[in-house]
């Protein structure tokens, strides 16, 4: 788009010099640099005014052009004579406005195509600024002069303190200069050059600023949002579209002649009885009355030829036959006469006057419908959009008010909730501090009826239909977008709306600058392979759903140490990538209190990292169950208050540990077993590195393998580490999700990059084998690359990799890839027959999934469910042995083949052999022991893989 402007050398000039632009940028340049070469820079210097005739500034000269520029100076201070008359002291300077108005300015100016700059009256105590704003087409005077009233009282709207202030005796804070067209703008004054800020935004569309022809010459007043303000007199919304049926038809040439009163005489649009003459065919275009009184609502066409009556054409058919569609047409007429500040409910008529809701009750007397007094109800309340979740489920609206404190909040509120008798809205509203003027007996129906019914219009673009609002209610990733408490990063198609689960929220609070964290907590790093590894699992976390080859999607790694090495200082660094990093509302999380709040923790910190610090303060018996809960990434199934089975809080995440003990030492050392997979799903990492600088030190390094260059002693470099964690935290994370949002494709194709390299150097008896903790440390080593490469952590190449594959080489020490394998067919074993209600008994009726048991697992297969009562058990079910000598297990044939991975059943079946672990008790003919044991119970006979139960549960690959 061109800009035109004309550029004068001082206020005197009565010629200037003509410019124009292919860009709003290189506008804003010559603003910005029209003082550089000037030796003085008084007040009186180059300035920019509307394009001329003749390049000569006059009102009549003025030509049309396609922006604005407004002066936003501050009130001014009023006063008031002895007969109370209200009036200006000549020579009073502006006030200037305060910084929080000044950046509420920017933020609201922002979506535009803008400069704004500091003007030359401008102090750090009173503001004083310009905008200067690009228009979406060009204005003769007259249509420019509407457009900037409006634009400025709609700004008005949006920051009340620029309005004028009666009870404060302050005017308008907009210069009135602004309105005039001919009227000249000082450029930017040469020591203020590099505070002009330019928004790449849209340009303002004149189209809203310029309907009607009234122009708002007085400035909106501030209202007091404590009691109810004066109703203004004469308040009648009026129509203002045009229809677009009538549009298409003039555009055909259809129209015939208007028959007054918005009824129209057209030609048929099918064409197939066009006579010349004038005939039945009707018109009615929404505005027009029917003979009764009441309005038509939307246009409609009605032949009465018998061609059209006998093929029974209505409406739809002749939008259709004009390229329309009803549908979208109904909802285009919808969206044009929604008018949030009047309009009818089933309580009466609502409507809205300096931001007051008044409401007239429909009453019947004498058999006829009467609206009753207005009566005050409660402050304007905005319904920002309709909302449901991801799966078309929850709706119910966003609304927005401002509480007792003046505070603007946004508060989502169920559908389901505005249709009942709406008490628990009322009392959820007031404790939020929505005054209310009225307090009778129905105002809680009349709070619910007025939001539920209240049109949905985008007040800055009615243009644009309603909005619909996304709502989630865990963090991390939806769509393109990364979910935080804080807001969202990167774009998104709808609007996104966060109620968190439980109401937790993980911190992502944001502290220092990642220069610093590069040069504290990046440095030390270097030097050490847990922190590395750390830091690198936090990175991982939002990678989980972007990674195809990963086959357990949520799991951890457990930091443990029997002595004083720097555990803590671990979880503190990996915790600050996203947040604050210590346990007083920030991202350390104690092991105690996370077994009740698991599911909401755990969706608060989906696609992201949970520290789980001091494993010892955790009830022993819980631990095994919270990380194969964490693991599964599913909450339990949970019934609402409507007896309604809810859906279960769901998650993906990595997680960090810290303990003196791995878990399932820690679990046996109480005396409880640990549930097989527990160390797989949280991978116990040794971080007691045994490095001493000197053979004869007693202490150790700790978590590090070398003392960092420059430093004497290995506390220096623990005491820049926790300095750095604690004074630069959150930043490194936003870097990281601002990287992924921004560049999706490129991080796919660097993965696959990255992990190729990671085979490469990985040890082949380790890589061979792809399992789920391989696949976990590759995770963490592939988002350290790529971070790397994105100029975040400040390492080498290669330092991530190289840092996790000793420590993988460590957790993985001592094994082949046939003890690695073997291992693998156990654990999947072990997760099968811990499902023991899919194995059937043996010798009764019951339903077999995965096979047969030969006992009752009475001691943790409960009769019923602990939370519905539902009865668990077939009451005719009777076991073939009450107390076997040994429990055995028995696989179908179907089944035993999935569950052994890449074996072949004869090769599994032998590992099982080798460990003592399969059952065989029947021998081929030719004496050989079968694979297959042979059992008998109550008539019933059959062959299975046989596993002895209590054996293979405790089994431990040392034995």
């Amino acid at each position: 788009m061109t800009y035109e402007f004309m550029l004068l050398n001082n206020r005197t000039s009565k010629y200037g010099t003509p410019q124009k632009v292919e860009t709003f940028e290189v506008f804003a340049r010559i603003v910005q640099n029209a003082r550089s070469t000037r030796k003085n820079d008084t007040k009186d210097g180059p300035a920019i005014c509307a394009p001329m005739k003749d390049n000569k500034r006059g009102n009549s000269n003025v030509l049309p052009r396609n922006w604005v520029a407004i002066d936003i100076d501050g009130g001014k201070q009023q006063k008031q004579d002895a007969a109370g008359k209200v009036y200006t002291p000549k020579g009073t300077d502006s006030l200037g406005i305060s910084p929080q108005v000044l950046e509420a300015l920017k933020e609201v100016l922002k979506p535009y195509s803008c400069f704004i700059y500091p003007t030359h009256s401008d102090t750090p105590t009173a503001r004083k600024y310009r905008a200067v704003l690009a228009l979406d087409k060009d204005l003769g005077p007259k249509d420019w002069q509407i457009c900037t009233h409006n634009f400025c009282s709609w700004l008005m709207e949006k920051i009340p303190e620029l309005a004028e202030q009666p009870d404060k005796l302050i005017t308008a804070a907009i210069d009135g200069a602004s309105y005039t067209p001919a009227q000249l703008m000082y450029t930017v004054p040469k020591e203020k050059a590099a505070s002009l800020e330019l928004f790449h935004g849209a340009p303002i569309s004149t189209a809203q600023f310029t309907k009607g022809s009234k122009t708002k010459k007085k400035a909106l007043a501030k209202i007091d949002s404590t009691a109810p303000a004066p109703e203004a007199e004469g308040f009648r919304p009026e129509l203002k579209h045009v229809d677009p049926i009538l549009e298409a038809l003039t555009a055909c040439g259809l129209i015939l002649r208007d028959m007054g009163g918005g009824k129209y005489a057209i030609k048929c649009p099918s064409g197939e009885h066009d006579d010349g003459s004038l005939t039945s065919t009707a018109y009615f275009a929404p505005g027009s009355k029917r003979d009764n009184g009441k309005r038509y609502r939307y246009g409609a066409i009605c032949c009465m030829h018998d061609t059209c009556k006998s093929k029974g054409r209505g409406t739809e058919a002749f939008l259709s036959m004009l390229g329309m569609e009803y549908a979208a047409y109904c909802r285009e007429i919808d969206q044009q006469e929604a008018n949030p500040d009047l309009f009818t409910a089933s309580s009466g008529e609502y409507s809205t006057v300096n931001g007051v809701v008044y409401l007239s009750v429909y009453k019947v007397l004498a058999g006829k419908v009467t609206k009753g007094p207005k009566e005050a109800l409660f402050p304007e309340i905005e319904i920002i959009g309709q909302a449901r979740d991801p799966d078309g489920q929850g709706w119910g609206r966003l609304i927005a008010f401002r509480n007792n404190d003046g505070r603007r909040l946004e508060v989502l509120i169920q559908d389901s909730d505005l249709t009942g008798k709406g008490d628990n809205v009322r009392e959820a509203l007031t404790s939020s501090g929505l005054p209310l003027y009225s307090t009778g007996r129905n105002i809680a129906r009349y709070l619910c009826d007025y939001i539920y019914n209240r049109p949905i219009v985008n007040r800055e673009n009615p243009d644009l239909m309603p909005q619909k609002v996304a709502i989630t209610r865990r963090g991390g990733w939806l769509g393109d977008a990364f979910i935080t408490p804080n807001g969202v990063i990167g774009d998104s198609e709808e609007r996104i709306y966060y109620e968190p689960a439980g109401n937790a929220k993980a911190n992502y609070d944001q502290a220092g600058s990642i220069e610093k964290w590069r040069d504290s907590v990046g440095y030390v790093a270097r030097y050490s392979s847990p922190l590395t590894l750390a830091i690198c699992t936090a990175l991982a976390a939002p990678l989980l759903s972007r990674i195809s080859w990963l086959e357990q999607k949520s799991g951890g790694f457990h930091f443990y140490s029997t002595s004083t090495v720097g555990k803590t200082s671990i979880a503190e660094a990996a915790a600050g990538v996203y947040g604050k990093p210590s346990p007083d509302g920030g991202r350390v999380i104690s092991w105690s209190g996370t077994a009740n709040a698991l599911e909401y923790v755990a969706a608060a910190h989906n696609d992201s990292l949970l520290c789980l610090d001091e494993l010892k303060t955790a009830k022993p018996y819980e631990v095994s169950d919270i990380i194969y809960r964490l693991a599964n990434s599913v909450g339990k199934a949970r019934l609402d208050k409507e007896i309604n089975l809810r859906a279960p809080a769901t998650w993906r995440a990595l997680w960090i540990s810290t303990g003196e003990l791995t878990v399932s030492q820690y679990v046996e050392q109480a005396g409880y077993t640990a549930q097989a997979g527990t160390d797989i799903r949280s991978i116990p990492i040794d971080v007691g590195m045994g490095v001493r600088v000197n053979p004869t030190d007693r202490d150790t390094l700790g978590i590090f393998e070398e003392v960092p260059p420059d430093f004497k002693k290995i506390s220096e470099a623990f005491n820049l580490l926790s300095a750095g964690t604690r004074e630069n935290f959150g930043v490194l994370g936003f870097k990281w999700l601002e990287y992924l949002t921004a560049n999706a494709k490129a991080v796919k194709a660097q993965a696959e990059l990255f992990a190729r390299r990671f085979d490469e150097k990985a040890p082949k008896e380790i890589g061979a084998q792809q399992s789920r903790e391989l696949n976990r440390f590759k995770l963490c080593a592939v988002a350290g690359e790529i971070a790397t490469k994105a100029a975040l952590t400040g390492w080498q190449e290669g330092q991530a990799t190289d840092a996790v594959i000793k420590l993988m080489e460590r957790y993985f020490a001592g094994l082949t890839t046939g003890t690695k394998e073997a291992r693998r067919l156990i654990e999947s074993l072990r997760e099968a027959v811990q499902t023991i209600h899919k194995f059937a008994l043996y010798g009764t009726s019951e339903r077999a999934e995965y096979g047969y048991r030969n006992f009752e697992p009475c001691g943790f297969f409960p009769s019923e469910d602990s939370e519905t009562g539902e009865e668990l058990t077939d009451p005719e079910i009777k076991p073939v042995e009450s107390a076997p000598k040994q429990k055995r297990i028995m696989f179908l044939d179907s089944v035993f083949p999935k569950l052994i991975g890449n074996y072949s059943p004869e090769a599994a079946c032998a590992e099982l052999i080798h460990r003592g672990l399969l059952i065989q008790n029947d021998k081929d003919p030719k004496g050989k022991l079968r694979l297959k044991a042979k059992v008998k119970a109550n008539g019933m006979s059959g062959r299975f893989y046989t596993i002895d139960h209590d054996k293979l549960m405790n089994y431990e690959e040392s034995d």
